[in-house]
């Protein structure tokens, strides 16, 4: 296995150390002499704050911004920044402690604690993908779901809730969100967010789509024994070797692991329109007979499948 450097960024080496225990030392970031590509990201990032960097190693990586209190989201700074034609490095990894205005599938809000792991990764394919609206989803829930069987206590637990949203036991213990950008047959670049519940557990109102929030810790013997520092190399691992699946034109391979691990597959479900805005409306209900190539839902007894809404996992 081939290793190159790893460039972290971050604005609290307390912080950054519960990701590299390994001691390294950190040296201050001159802006002035900064990369134009690197300076959108740090300013953004750490908003006016000073800045330190060392080295580590990676597979794939090649940039980690680790922000113990994100001013923002960092998925959607990453957008943005795309969406302006700011030119950022390929293999770019933004990991925040927790932050502001954290959201998850359709904007809706997502509590960010301390202990947990928000995670946006930024790659540049620049060539033709097929599936790739479902592919990327599929790359990040895939990972986080190999992420948590590597975990002795987890294996064989987590399974998925249609489309993006990662259960044990019920209960949701992480959600994913993919953004990509096509320029005619071309995916230029592709962003990817994860939130994984590690150590804390969201105190939110039960909901029928989500009946229980838990977190890693609440399925483990002691909740020391399962830290940040213990899934996020994992993730990465698992979040690298995917996207090269899926760039190597293997979609078919990720999506058998998703309907295989599927939560909804076989169960009776209701289906109800997803808008924030608008009361909930139910649009469809019956048992899940299968999921289709680009993560359709068929429902026994009809022929069209739903390709959008809020799920209800009825008992």
């Amino acid at each position: 296995m081939i290793f190159a450097a790893l460039k972290v960024f971050t604005d609290q080496t307390d912080f950054a150390a519960n990701y590299f225990p390994e001691e390294k030392p950190w040296k201050s970031v001159d802006f002035s002499g900064m990369e134009k590509n690197l300076l959108h990201l740090l300013i953004r990032l750490f908003n006016g704050k000073a800045v330190f960097r060392n080295e580590q190693k990676s597979e794939f990586w090649r940039y980690l911004f680790l922000v113990e209190n994100a001013p923002a989201s960092q998925y959607d700074v990453l957008i943005d920044l795309v969406r302006q034609n700011r030119k950022i490095p390929a293999a770019v990894l933004c990991l925040a402690g927790a932050g502001k205005n954290f959201h998850g599938f359709q904007n809706r809000n997502w509590c960010s604690l301390s202990g947990n792991i928000h995670l946006s990764a930024y790659v540049a394919p620049n060539k033709m993908i097929k599936n790739f609206a479902s592919g990327f989803m599929i790359v990040a829930a895939v990972s986080v779901l190999q992420t948590l069987d590597a975990i002795p206590w987890l294996q064989g637990k987590p399974a998925i809730k249609w489309m993006n949203d990662i259960f044990i036991d019920d209960a949701k213990v992480s959600g994913v969100l993919a953004h990509t950008f096509t320029r005619g047959n071309s995916v230029t670049g592709a962003v990817l967010g994860i939130g994984v519940n590690v150590a804390a557990s969201p105190g939110i109102e039960p909901t029928p789509f989500v009946p229980e929030a838990a977190a890693l810790a609440d399925f483990v013997p002691e909740k020391s024994a399962i830290t940040q520092g213990m899934v996020f190399p994992q993730l990465l691992t698992f979040l690298y070797r995917n996207y090269q699946i899926l760039l190597a034109g293997d979609y078919r391979r990720l999506l058998e692991i998703y309907r295989t691990r599927s939560l909804v597959i076989g169960r009776n479900i209701s289906l109800w329109r997803d808008e924030i805005q608008k009361p909930a409306e139910k649009i469809a209900a019956g048992k899940v007979k299968s999921i289709g190539e680009n993560l359709e839902l068929y429902l026994e007894g009809e022929k069209t499948p739903y390709k959008s809404g809020r799920l209800v996992l009825e008992s």
